[in-house]
Formats: structure tokens, C-alpha cells, sequence
């Protein structure tokens, strides 16, 4: 038994005026002689017992009312717990990522967690939400009850990590009981180890009764000729589908209609549009999640990529690389070089020039500044030697060294973007490419390909490129490898981001729209649902926009000069929300794992309060009245 005012028993010792009174006779008697007492002997004997009994009771009921009548002031109760010296704090985390749209016993995985919380959560306890997008600290049911109806489905997910922390930070330092209660379907994750320290989480599983769905996993253009573009869509089934329709929408127009048909759960279908297709849109139906039944795509014009390589060696491996199709390519000797074309380009190669004169510095300086990038191969190691930077548009890169020993280039960086989709996975037993000679280098820079010995063979700074070899045959059969496509092509790739077929939210995103903007002008994304103004920055030939954390909302978008129509992007929602593949009961270590109801039931067991006051005061009423009831009727 505990007390919310322990202090009050002291009034116990209030015991001590009945019984003193009960105890020692206040009153006193007086002897009479009588000259024959044999009947009143008898008579005073059987009073005298009844007397005392009597007193007795009276004492026993006084006694005991003014005990209860004291405990109901201290106001007892019974608990688990010592609530008395706690401080109960509790954190309810809601996934409402895609892959709650499944659905469930009571509708969709996300309907049944916030019922869950409304009806069984006691309403007049204060708690702490949070969702994937959204924190609410220090609420209860009354006050949350429409936020939590209206909560959104959201493409993020928070990982464990991310939801202890959040815990974490809502806990207060005075909190002695912390519950953490986490409702999700607990898609395939890593699970920590440890749990917060002095809390109890609780995790919840929720499962879906139907677990089918098909995913719009990707699209990209197959081919394309002058009339044509030819795009494939792939798909992917969480059950053993044989087929489904695979709708395209021009706009909000049906434009083609095709069967998708699935082998070992997965599928791929091919659709052909004109040019004048601009805006599409490519729809399955199924009865699984809704958010990855839609993927939007825009089609544009692409614009060539100029690349100029200023040459003091043989181009002709630049050449096969940058084709007409994607590329204007031109390469010119350094006595012929035409300034004035250096402010068209994207990318500006030079190839190994033994001088570099003070007026290209300038001209590459000044195209640098206007958004192109450049790549710089050297030519013989010693003449690019130097104690200070010979180069203005890298910052404070020199060559300060160099080294006439062959090394053997053995370290990718496969994060790179420049090796964005060229590698499955990381190749471990590939032929190295060598060097015969190479510069060492300092400065500010990323590594891109490295040396066995650590040292850099490529590197990028601001957006510029720079080998630390010379790549002739003589020098380097780096020309000879897989490696010199790709490192080339997206190097001039990155140098104009022009629009892709579309892109994903969420993500960083550089564009490069093809127009020119007066002073003070700015470009806006925007739809029917949605409109922001990206971060950009205006170069001499277009104007580089940046999109992250809008949009919001997946779409068709357009890019806009004021009221002038200039590019069309898409964006779709990541697809990993749409995994098939959930945690297990043994992946969930030492933590435990229960339905709702027991987890609010043994949090309200815990935290229950017997009180007991008011049986106190009702006992201490019922030995007065008995006390009343004894001095009236007992004789």
C-alpha cells in the first residue's frame, strides 16, 4: 500500500484521546449500605459485566472510525509502481510510409494503427506522437484525434536509428518511465542491437491480409529515331501474377494498351509514341499499394552537348566516344584555337598542351565562371611542376611533383556520379591500367580513380576534372580499358544536365533547361496541384535549376520563364516502399513483439491506481453509525 500524503499519519496518535478516556474512569462512585444487598449483589454483578463489554465496543468502534476516518485522508492506494516519486512518459510512432497501404483486419495498415491508438490509448493521458514527416509532443487523444485521422502517406521512412533519436529527444530529463511503442509493418531493415536506455519499447507488427501487388519498377527509352521514341517499362510482382494490363496516358488521354506477362515475377513491355508525345503517364491496377500503379514521364528534345578538345595529342579516342548523335564534338591544335568558342561549350578538354599561355588561362578562367567545365590532361610530368597553382579555375590544385615510376591504377570510387550505373557491384579482379610517369598533387579535391600507393590518377574539384598523367599510348594504356568510356562520356554528361525521362522525389536533382533569363528573372516548377521556385543559377548557354525537398507530390510538371512553357519534368516516388520483404520474429533480438491490445493493457496494468480512500471513508461512517446503534440499543 502507498500513500499520496504519507505526513497525515501522525493524526494516528489521535487514537491514544479515546482510549485514555475509555481507560482510566473519569467518574466517580459511591459506596451505600443496605441491611440485606443478597438481590442487589447479584444485580450489580451482571450490570457491571454488561458495562464493560459496553465500553468496550464503543472504544473498539471509536478506535477504528478514527483510523479509517485518517487513512481515507491520506488517501491510499495500491500500484505496481511507486507513481507517486514517477514521472510516466510515453512515445507512439506511427510508420506511415507507401507500404502501409495494405490492407488489413480493420482497412488499411495505417487505418488500424491510428484505431488502435484512438480507442484503446487512455484518454486522459498525455503522449508524444511521431510519423515519418511529422512530430507532435505532449498531446492527447482529444487533441490529436483529427491529425491523426488525416495523417498522410509519406514516400520517407525514419529508421530505427532515426526513431530513437526522436524518442530520445522528446523524453524529458525528469521522465522515471518511458514507453516507446512503435506500430509498423516493419519492412526488411536493420534492427539495433540495444534499445534507449531506461525505456521499454514495444514493438508492434502489423500484417496485411493481402500482401499482392505489382510495382511500375522503371521506364527508359529502348531507341529513338527521327519519328520514334521506343520506351520499355519494367515491372514487378510480389505473388505468382501470369499477366495484367499495362495502360499508357498521353496526358490524361489513353494512348496505348498492353498485357505485361510475368516470369519468375517479373515482366517488361514495350511502347512506341510519336514525337509529339510529350507527357505521359504509364497505369496498372492492382489491389495492393496505390502509390506504385503510376509512373510519369516526360519526353523533350535533347540538346546536343558541345565538347571542344584543345589538343597537343592524338584526339582521335575522343572522337569515337563523343558521337553526332549526342554530341557536338570538335577538336582543334592549340594555334588554331578560336576563343570566342570557348563560351559555347559544355566541356573543355585539354589534351596534353606542353604550354599552357597566359591568355588561355584567362579565356578558360572567364568559361569556367560561366558554368563549363573543364578537364585537363598533362603532357610531359615536368612542365606543369610548379610551387603555385597554373591553373586559376581549380582553386588551389598544383602539381607539385613528379614521379617517373610505373603505377598500376587499382582503387575506384564507385560513389562517384561518374560511375553512376556503370558498375553492378564493385569489381575487385579487373586488369589494372598503368602509368609509366605522374605527377603528384595537392589541394582541394575528390579522388575519383586512385593509384595502389594511394596517390591519385583522377581527380574532380568544382565540377572540373584533372588526370595526373598523360594518356598517350607511350605513357598509359588507360586508352585500352573499359574504363575511358565512361569516365568521358558522363564526364561531358555532367557538364550539361539536360532532362531525363524523369526523377525521382526526394532526391538532388540538377537539371540544365535550355533558355536565357533577364536580370531578375527567375524559372518556377510547377502544376495543377503544386508550384516552387528551385534553386538556380544562370550561365551564359542555359540555366541550371536544383530540386530536393520540392515536389512534394508525384507528377508532371512544367518549367516555366513566366507564363512561357520552356522544359517538362516528371517526378515519381522512390520504389522501395514497395518490398515484399518484412522483418522476422528472430530478427527482432530481445525486443518484444505483441498486439496492441496487450501492449495498452499491460501499460495500463503497470500504471494502474487502486484507490482506496473512499472505502476508508466509508468504513469510518459505518463504525460511527455502529457506535451510535451500541450506545442506543446495547443495555
Amino acid at each position: 500500500m502507498q500513500f499520496k500524503h504519507p505526513e497525515l499519519l501522525w493524526a494516528l496518535f489521535l487514537l491514544l484521546i479515546p482510549i485514555v478516556i475509555h481507560l482510566f474512569k473519569l467518574r466517580k462512585y459511591q459506596t451505600e449500605a443496605f441491611t440485606n444487598v443478597q438481590v442487589l449483589k447479584q444485580i450489580r454483578k451482571q450490570t457491571n459485566k454488561q458495562s464493560q463489554l459496553k465500553k468496550w465496543l464503543i472504544l473498539l468502534m471509536r478506535t477504528l472510525a478514527i483510523t479509517c476516518l485518517v487513512m481515507a485522508f491520506t488517501e491510499p492506494y495500491f500500484s505496481k509502481r511507486d507513481l507517486l516519486n514517477s514521472k510516466i512518459e510515453t512515445v507512439i510512432y506511427i510508420d506511415n510510409s507507401f507500404s502501409m497501404q495494405l490492407q488489413g483486419v480493420e482497412g488499411t495498415l495505417l487505418q488500424e494503427a491510428v484505431n488502435n491508438v484512438l480507442q484503446q490509448f487512455p484518454v486522459d493521458q498525455t503522449f508524444s506522437l511521431i510519423t515519418n514527416t511529422d512530430t507532435f509532443k505532449d498531446t492527447n487523444i482529444e487533441r490529436i484525434k483529427n491529425d491523426l485521422i488525416a495523417i498522410p502517406y509519406s514516400a520517407e521512412q525514419l529508421s530505427i536509428e532515426a526513431i530513437y533519436r526522436g524518442a530520445n529527444q522528446l523524453f524529458t530529463k525528469e521522465a522515471t518511465i518511458k514507453n516507446l511503442i512503435l506500430f509498423s509493418d516493419f519492412q526488411k531493415r536493420h534492427l539495433p542491437l540495444d534499445t534507449l536506455p531506461n525505456t521499454k519499447s514495444y514493438f508492434i507488427p502489423l500484417q496485411a491480409n493481402v500482401t499482392s501487388n505489382i510495382v511500375i519498377d522503371s521506364a527508359y527509352i529502348a531507341s529513338k529515331t527521327p519519328f520514334q521514341y521506343h520506351i520499355k517499362v519494367q515491372l514487378q510482382s510480389s505473388d505468382n501474377h501470369t499477366s495484367t494490363p499495362v495502360s499508357l496516358y498521353n496526358n490524361n488521354e489513353l494512348y496505348a494498351k498492353t498485357s505485361a506477362e510475368f516470369k519468375e515475377n517479373k515482366a517488361t513491355v514495350e511502347f512506341s509514341t510519336g514525337q509529339e508525345f510529350k507527357n505521359g503517364r504509364i497505369e496498372v491496377i492492382d489491389k495492393g499499394m496505390t502509390y506504385d500503379n503510376n509512373l510519369y514521364f516526360s519526353l523533350s528534345a535533347s540538346e546536343k552537348i558541345n565538347v571542344l578538345s584543345i589538343y597537343g595529342s592524338d584526339s582521335e579516342f575522343l572522337k569515337r566516344i563523343y558521337t553526332p548523335d549526342e554530341f557536338n564534338y570538335n577538336s582543334t591544335p592549340l594555334d588554331q584555337l578560336d576563343y570566342n568558342s570557348l563560351t559555347k561549350q559544355n566541356l573543355i578538354i585539354l589534351n596534353q598542351l606542353p604550354t599552357i599561355s597566359p591568355a588561355l588561362t584567362a579565356a578558360l578562367l572567364e568559361a569556367s565562371q560561366s558554368g563549363i567545365k573543364i578537364c585537363v590532361i598533362p603532357d610531359k610530368v615536368d612542365n606543369y611542376v610548379s610551387s603555385q597553382p597554373i591553373f586559376p579555375f581549380l582553386g588551389n590544385l598544383k602539381f607539385t611533383k613528379s614521379n617517373i615510376a610505373e603505377k598500376h591504377i587499382t582503387t575506384i570510387a564507385y560513389q562517384h556520379p561518374l560511375f553512376d550505373h556503370v558498375f553492378e557491384s564493385n569489381v575487385s579482379n579487373f586488369q589494372y591500367p598503368k602509368v609509366n610517369s605522374s605527377l603528384e598533387i595537392t589541394g582541394s579535391h575528390q579522388s575519383v580513380l586512385s593509384y595502389e600507393d594511394g596517390s591519385d590518377f583522377l581527380i574532380e574539384t568544382g565540377g572540373h576534372y584533372v588526370f595526373t598523367a598523360a594518356l598517350s599510348t607511350v605513357n598509359s594504356n588507360f586508352k585500352n580499358t573499359p574504363l575511358i568510356v565512361p569516365v568521358f562520356y558522363n564526364m561531358a554528361q555532367q557538364s550539361l544536365p539536360t532532362p531525363t525521362l524523369y526523377y525521382h522525389l526526394g532526391q538532388a536533382n540538377t537539371i540544365a533547361v535550355n533558355t536565357q533569363l533577364e536580370q531578375d528573372q527567375v524559372l518556377s516548377v510547377e502544376n495543377e496541384k503544386e508550384s516552387f521556385i528551385p534553386l538556380q543559377m544562370n550561365y551564359q548557354n542555359y540555366v541550371s535549376i536544383t530540386t530536393g525537398e520540392y515536389p512534394k507530390e508525384q507528377g508532371m510538371y512544367w518549367v516555366k520563364n513566366n507564363t512561357d512553357k520552356v522544359a517538362a519534368l516528371s517526378f515519381n516516388y522512390p520504389r522501395h516502399e514497395s518490398s515484399s520483404e518484412y522483418l522476422s520474429t528472430s530478427d527482432f533480438h530481445t525486443q518484444p513483439q505483441k498486439s496492441a491490445t496487450q501492449v495498452f493493457k499491460e501499460i495500463k496494468s503497470e500504471n494502474n491506481i487502486n484507490e482506496l480512500w473512499k472505502w476508508f471513508a466509508i468504513f469510518a461512517l459505518v463504525f460511527l453509525c455502529l457506535e451510535l446503534l451500541i450506545l442506543k440499543y446495547f443495555k
